[in-house]
């Protein structure tokens, strides 16, 4: 399935359950984004969503403007690489 399937059975979807307009704004608020998902049969330990950093001790959190970002996701790029 494409992108643009998929958005439009996203906006149908919307529209059964919440009526055509609210479906509508609803289906407005979708944003694009990446999908993460197994790649193989052998798991690295080392991808997980949230958690504890794999920092180094002593290394400062990273920040946006004073702000500290927030961890979403570890993955092991090595594995991510093939």
């Amino acid at each position: 399935m494409n992108v643009d399937e998929l958005i439009a059975k996203m906006e149908r979807h919307c529209a059964e359950v919440l009526g055509e307009h609210g479906g509508r704004n609803m289906a407005a608020l979708a944003r694009h984004s990446h999908r993460i998902a197994a790649a193989g049969d052998r798991p690295t330990g080392r991808c997980r969503l949230g958690g504890a950093a794999l920092l180094d001790p002593g290394t400062p959190w990273p920040e946006a403007d004073g702000i500290p970002l927030s961890l979403l996701a570890v993955l092991d790029v090595d594995a991510l690489a093939g």
